[in-house]
């Protein structure tokens, strides 16, 4: 498993979540990620994790940045026009 697809199992998988904060031997993180990525999460370099996860992503063969992979699109929806005046 990359870094990268461990994050996202941490924010989809409740279950996952639940077994990460409560493995205090850090069980978790030997089975699931190998030891240089293992060095590399414990390190808490955010600079050189970012690089890491970013090139983690590949879409048709090239490189993209994981944000722009699992961005949600958000849809303008205008306000409804005012009603007609009426007259008296």
């Amino acid at each position: 498993m990359t870094i990268a697809e461990f994050f996202l199992r941490l924010a989809t998988d409740p279950n996952f979540l639940d077994e990460y904060n409560s493995d205090e031997r850090g069980e978790l993180l030997n089975r699931e990620l190998s030891d240089e990525d293992r060095r590399l999460l414990l390190s808490g370099d955010t600079d050189s994790l970012r690089v890491k996860v970013t090139a983690e992503f590949h879409v048709d063969g090239e490189k993209v940045a994981y944000h722009t992979v699992y961005t949600v699109p958000t849809v303008y929806v205008p306000p409804p026009p005012p009603p007609p005046e009426t007259q008296f």
